[in-house]
């Protein structure tokens, strides 16, 4: 019986001690994009991210346009908050300019992350 008392207060300790007062920061969990895949063998230059235009619709669509690659961004910060669709629309942009990709295109979100086709029009 003693030992189950000690090995409960054992546990209770650790929980507090490894909780810690930790504080988070908000940016640190508004989520870095999941992932950059390019899909050329193109070195594009960088851009700012306020270069890249998104096109939510198949019309709007500039037919002449080049598929760089594929940027996500996920839906969810570390401690599983919902993130804004501007702050995703924000980070999807940061990573097309970070390919040198001057568009977005074919914008899918789903449960856990949005993804979308990163383009450099003509």
């Amino acid at each position: 019986m003693k030992i189950r008392f000690m090995l409960m207060n054992a546990v209770a300790v650790s929980a507090i001690v490894l909780t810690g007062c930790n504080t988070t920061d908000i940016k640190a969990t508004m989520g870095n994009g999941d992932a950059v895949t390019t899909t050329t063998n193109r070195h594009l230059k960088p851009i700012s991210p306020d270069q890249v235009k998104i096109y939510h619709s198949k019309s709007s669509i500039p037919k002449h346009h080049t598929v760089v690659g594929r940027v996500s961004a996920s839906n969810y910060n570390m401690i599983g908050m919902t993130i804004s669709q501007e702050s995703i629309m924000s980070e999807l942009k940061k990573q097309a300019a970070s390919m040198g990709a001057n568009g977005i295109t074919h914008i899918t979100t789903g449960l856990a992350q949005t993804t979308a086709e990163a383009v450099l029009l003509k």
